[in-house]
């Protein structure tokens, strides 16, 4: 029995984290457009609606609009596109070679971002069908009822503020470096071999690469933060945030720089230690007086 309730509670804890909400707004927006969608299309299986609000609804609101926007325009443009075709040839191999061409230079042009195989992929499914008129019209009524419904759930159901996840990412980077910093300041005092000092600069370059993945969680977080009514002071979170990570990009160039300085040294003194005693009580004062920066708190 504890064991079958531990999952649940787990769940119950976890039920306002960011990931959990989105999941379940993603998932009841479609169910709810598919619904709406049944009573107003002819379509018996009118899968273009959950399948926009399920696109449609991001993890921002923000993203929502534009994403929404886009993929209006580009369902529109690929119905366009068929009906113009269908009206001069009929389906066969090259014409359909000749709208997959112009539905994806089109998508181009009509800005709708990645949302552009979506207007080929629109333009073939509408021009496949013998009632392309009636068809094109009613996956347009769908795509509008899954755009309308995502956008309804962001408005209603404030999408969660990422700004916690963010400065996780930022805390968990700047521990890292700092233990690295650390041990590189307890090692000092004794021989370094080069293979040692080798596996410190390999660990100083993954943290440095690590960085693109925590600004990514930050560029999450500046986005969630835009036309939030949760949030107070959008723009003094998003200068703490990016502060950041600034000093951290800086803290990574130097560590790693040290670490490769501190490899070729190694290199050059095969035995004994590499700085005098004097120099390296100083370098371990320094990494105590001067440790890495924490993340920003996340309220």
């Amino acid at each position: 029995m504890a064991a079958t309730s531990e999952p649940l509670r787990d769940l119950v804890r976890r039920h306002r984290e960011p990931a959990v909400v989105q999941t379940v707004r993603s998932t009841a927006a479609a169910v709810v457009s598919y619904v709406i969608a049944l009573r107003l299309s002819a379509e018996p299986v009118p899968l273009t609606a959950p399948l926009t609000a399920l696109l449609v609804v991001q993890v921002t609101l923000y993203s929502t609009l534009t994403t929404g926007i886009r993929r209006v325009n580009s369902v529109v443009a690929g119905v366009l596109i068929a009906i113009g075709f269908s009206a001069l040839v009929g389906l066969s191999w090259w014409s359909l070679g000749l709208v997959i061409l112009a539905s994806l230079v089109i998508g181009r042009f009509v800005k709708v971002g990645e949302f552009v195989p979506e207007v080929a992929i629109s333009a073939m499914l509408v021009l496949g069908v013998t009632q392309v008129t009636e068809t094109a019209w009613d996956r347009v009524l769908e795509t509008l009822i899954g755009a309308v419904v995502g956008l309804l759930f962001n408005v209603l159901f404030v999408p969660p503020v990422w700004v916690s996840d963010a400065s996780a990412a930022i805390n968990d980077l700047s521990g890292r470096m700092r233990g690295l910093l650390a041990h590189i300041a307890e090692e000092l005092g004794e021989h370094t071999p080069v293979a040692r000092a080798a596996a410190r600069l390999h660990e100083a370059r993954r943290l440095d690469h690590d960085i693109v993945q925590v600004d990514a969680a930050l560029r999450q977080a500046e986005e969630s933060l835009r036309l939030n009514p949760r949030v107070k002071e959008p723009e003094l979170s998003r200068v703490v945030l990016r502060t950041g990570l600034d000093t951290l990009e800086i803290c990574a160039v130097i560590l790693r720089v040290s670490c490769r300085t501190l490899t070729d040294l190694a290199k050059t003194q095969p035995t004994g230690i590499i700085f005098s005693p004097a120099a390296t009580r100083g370098c371990r004062t320094c990494s105590v007086i001067c440790p890495m920066p924490s993340g920003p708190s996340p309220h």
